[in-house]
């Protein structure tokens, strides 16, 4: 069991930074943001539904312990699904063009031409650039890329933000259904709870969608933080199941409006042969941050109760302001050329 989910997390992990990377390269500048958000959207329909899904196959009265198993099989049938969706997409012209593959970034540029009624110039290709963008797209040369000053800092910026914002928005699931316990709620009633609160995943996505065209990312970024953070405090501080499960909803929709954002702000701040690499590097200090999370928030819960736990959460998302505060660029109405210079 351990060694299966070992591999479905390799195989669940690599999608999202290719994801984020390939969003921001097919989609225009003006409405970047705003598309995306959009996107996460639909797919965070699902969190609330795999919640109340669990809760009705988990129940006593339909498959209680077992229903587990089935809630996997059908996360199994859902990602074939994705699978074979994903064979009609195309591929990025933008990272095609940066690896060198000019025909093929030519036929990729006119599909997505031909699917948006627009007209495309005739592109004339030089050769030495192809060569000179084929050797770009080695993996010693992307990292090299990285080494530049401004990429340097971005990807510290990066890997601090990552290292601590997982804290705000992972800690809650690990710590929710274990405060409601603590207040007497059944394992049942907390799982309905926390089903309720997941109801913030879609919403939240939507919310961020008119605010992305509204405000920068960086201030988006900002005041979700501190809304995730207050929140939190008032999670732990309630003093009743039911303000305890309004403040877990405002949580999960300040995570969200969160989340849309740092999926679409990483993806821009760094070139295109290097953005996967940037963005999985991201990703993967992320992961480690999330395995270790309930070895830290855990014990101080047992030892001094939710409002010592959520402290940390806080603290933690303002040690991850900060790097956005202090070394973030500004990313929102510039293309990916005017943000990232060669």
């Amino acid at each position: 069991m351990v060694v299966i989910r070992a591999i479905a997390g390799i195989g669940l992990g690599a999608p999202y930074p290719v994801a984020d990377s390939y969003l921001q390269e097919i989609l225009p500048k003006l409405h970047r943001g705003w598309l995306a958000s959009w996107a996460y959207t639909i797919s965070f329909l699902a969190v609330p539904f795999v919640g109340f899904l669990a809760l009705g196959l988990t129940s006593p009265q339909n498959l209680g312990d077992n229903g587990w198993r089935w809630l996997l099989v059908l996360g199994g049938l859902g990602g074939l699904l994705a699978l074979f969706v994903k064979g009609s997409l195309i591929e990025s012209p933008r990272w095609l063009a940066a690896m060198g593959r000019w025909d093929e970034a030519k036929i990729a540029l006119t599909a997505f031409a031909e699917g948006a009624e627009v007209r495309v110039d005739p592109i004339r290709i030089d050769h030495r650039v192809v060569s000179s963008a084929a050797k770009k797209g080695s993996l010693s040369a992307r990292w090299q890329q990285l080494r530049k000053p401004m990429y340097a800092k971005r990807l510290a910026m990066l890997s601090t933000f990552h290292l601590f914002q997982t804290f705000g928005y992972y800690g809650f699931s690990v710590l929710s259904t274990l405060v409601l316990l603590s207040h007497g709620e059944t394992t049942q009633n907390s799982l309905l709870f926390t089903a309720l609160a997941l109801l913030g995943y879609p919403t939240g996505s939507l919310i961020s969608t008119p605010l992305i065209q509204a405000f920068s990312r960086r201030v988006l970024l900002i005041g979700s933080m501190a809304a995730m953070a207050l929140s939190g405090l008032g999670f732990a501080l309630g003093p009743s199941s039911t303000l305890i499960i309004a403040f877990g909803f405002l949580i999960v929709l300040a995570n969200n409006v969160f989340s849309n954002v740092y999926h679409i702000y990483q993806a821009e701040i760094f070139p295109t042969e290097a953005r996967v690499t940037a963005v999985g590097w991201g990703y993967s200090v992320s992961r480690l941050s999330t395995a270790a999370l309930p070895f830290v928030l855990l014990p101080v819960l047992d030892n001094w109760g939710p409002p010592a736990a959520f402290s940390i959460v806080a603290a933690a998302l303002l040690i991850a302001c900060s790097s956005i505060v202090l070394f973030g660029p500004k990313t929102a109405n510039r293309s990916l050329a005017e943000i990232n210079p060669s």
